[in-house]
């Protein structure tokens, strides 16, 4: 089959949408007269007429309006495939993270020198959120949700199962205090994440009655509890990822082995194109690397 050719469709492209021979000529940087022998010559291929010229207007005919809109989108195409090209063998540029506050303040960006020596010229841009809008956004390339696993016309890999236990800080335990049973708990403020709901759970699984609802302290988020704990301020209720980076360094130690897992789960959900873009892919693949065990070990 013979197609006609590219420059010709170019110009074509060019004067339907803008109207004018004129104005495609001054984008496409050549002359009136360079337009109008393209279009004659698209013309001659296909054999039929594309535009009604009225003097100096051009006006699309029926079957300059039936193929214009495949044009533009085959041209856009080639577009795209050499933008892939370009980027393949790239690993450059920047990539847009998103991951709940908590996430990127309890171990992403501890792992960020880390990434640097791996990706010298991969830039960075953190959004701290766990709402919904960035994972249908053209401008993101990965999320990283706390859910359940349901997020339509993405790519959706889960990364690993929560579990919750008490923290507190070592400093917390000296002078002769005890924290060996959930008893103990009575003798310490509770720090609170969230409304509660996750002490309750993990309470519940001991068979606890005692809520400690006088003793609880809502501190908003993961990030606050953790480091009002760090500074000797109470138990918090964290998970195995959020913890783990200050258990490893003593900062903080788990007085119970008991653990309950969250109905809910990470996930890392990207874009079907991310696999055209060097950099992304190669960032997502890093981030598959912080959650595989034995870091996300419960125990």
């Amino acid at each position: 089959m013979r197609l006609p050719p590219l420059n010709a469709l170019r110009v074509f492209e060019a004067a339907a949408r803008l109207g004018s021979f004129t104005l495609a000529g001054n984008e496409l940087l050549v002359s009136h007269g360079a337009v109008s022998q393209q279009i004659r010559n698209l013309e001659d291929c296909l054999g039929t007429s594309l535009f009604l010229r009225q003097g100096n207007r051009i006006e699309l005919t029926a079957a300059g309006i039936a193929i214009y809109e495949n044009i533009r989108k085959g041209l856009k195409s080639f577009e795209e495939i050499f933008q892939i090209l370009k980027q393949a063998d790239s690993l450059r540029g920047e990539v847009t993270v998103s991951a709940p506050p908590g996430l990127v303040g309890h171990r992403l960006v501890h792992h960020l020198g880390e990434f640097h020596r791996r990706f010298a010229d991969v830039r960075l841009r953190l959004i701290p959120s766990n709402e919904d809008r960035e994972v249908h956004s053209r401008d993101v390339d990965i999320c990283i949700r706390y859910g359940n696993g349901a997020w339509p016309g993405r790519n959706v890999e889960h990364l690993t199962d929560i579990f919750l236990f008490p923290v507190c800080s070592p400093d917390l335990l000296r002078n002769g205090a005890r924290l060996e049973t959930p008893a103990d708990l009575r003798q310490f403020p509770i720090l609170c994440a969230d409304d509660g709901y996750e002490w309750d759970i993990w309470l519940g699984s001991l068979g606890v009655t005692d809520d400690l609802s006088d003793q609880r302290h809502y501190l908003g988020n993961a990030l606050n509890t953790t480091e009002a704990c760090c500074h000797g301020f109470g138990v918090a209720l964290c998970g195995n990822i959020s913890s783990s980076h200050y258990l490893q360094r003593g900062l903080l130690i788990r007085p119970f082995a008991h653990a309950v897992r969250t109905a809910n789960s990470l996930f890392l959900i990207t874009r079907a194109d991310i696999v055209h873009k060097a950099a992304a892919s190669a960032t997502a693949d890093w981030l598959r690397a912080l959650f595989t065990p034995p870091a996300t070990d419960p125990g």
